[in-house]
């Protein structure tokens, strides 16, 4: 009896091992999937954007923007009525049919209508707001007949065309649901750095990152001509932020040519820890704000 109970709780734990053991190895299959990105298949998300004849009154001046229109947003067959009130640091709202949210906006700039999957019921609406000193971020809105969502946001313009900035850079998408921002992805080197992605998920932009770390220290071609600001000094992979001395000095940027091979040795969000094709060290970093 005691060796019929041995053997039952060996078998158990046998299968408890196997699933244990399929379920690790289904999650470093996702993770490996989430990091097999062909990104060359990814478009400009600007291509995305849907050409309409609402009726948009911008008042730049005055931070104001007033948009409306009829759309099918959820591809019932019948077409909502959509109205937007924005005024910079005012009281503002999204109003579709009899629903109707609050947004908070700092300098609302622009409107679009945009298909972020394409074989999805759904078109959103994307409102573009300059920040209150030149901090774009393109906010996402999607109605499903019922109730406004809130997607989330790129910190960017997306109707731009190509840009190797992490700041008005343009989004890639593979159309299928998955987003690149300019800030998830190192667009000056070939090949491109991938840090990350956003998936929509229940109806809300959800990150995953990506270890990037792996691809430091390799040697990569810059892809384009530019000019950025670079900071002569000795790089180490313990490198933070209160190391560095940033200057904005437009009249000190340097000019980095198509071809040229650097080592990228530490990166942060918008900086980048260096060693030129001479073999100068520094800081190269782009235009981050305030």
């Amino acid at each position: 009896m005691k060796q019929s109970k041995y053997v039952q709780k060996s078998i158990l734990f046998f299968y408890v091992l196997l699933v244990i053991t399929a379920g690790l190895m289904g999650c470093e299959r996702v993770e490996q999937e989430k990091q097999s990105f062909n990104i060359d298949s990814f478009l400009n998300l600007q291509e995305s954007i849907i050409e309409n004849d609402f009726a948009i009154e911008k008042k730049h001046d005055i931070k104001e923007l007033n948009v409306d229109g009829k759309y099918d947003l959820n591809t019932d067959g019948e077409t909502e009525t959509i109205e937007i009130r924005l005024l910079g640091r005012q009281d503002s709202s999204l109003r579709i049919n009899n629903c109707e949210i609050s947004i908070d906006c700092e300098n609302p700039f622009d409107f679009y209508l945009v298909d972020l999957i394409s074989d999805d019921k759904f078109i959103e609406l994307a409102i573009y707001d300059d920040g209150p000193s030149g901090d774009p971020k393109t906010t996402f809105y999607r109605y499903d007949g019922i109730k406004i969502y809130e997607l989330g946001s790129f910190h960017t313009d997306i109707n731009i065309s190509h840009s190797i900035s992490t700041y008005y850079g343009n989004v890639l998408t593979d159309g299928k649901g998955n987003f690149i921002p300019p800030d998830s992805i190192v667009k000056f080197v070939s090949p491109n750095i991938m840090k990350g992605y956003y998936s929509i998920e229940n109806n809300k932009f959800i990150y995953n990152s990506i270890d990037y770390t792996k691809y430091l220290l390799d040697e990569y071609i810059v892809a384009s001509d530019f000019e950025a600001f670079f900071i002569k000094q000795s790089i180490s992979n313990k490198l933070n932020k209160q190391d560095i001395k940033f200057t904005w000095d437009i009249e000190k940027a340097v000019e980095f040519k198509k071809g040229e091979k650097i080592k990228i040795i530490i990166m942060d969000d918008f900086w980048y820890g260096i060693e030129r094709q001479d073999g100068t060290t520094g800081i190269l970093y782009f235009w981050m704000g305030d």
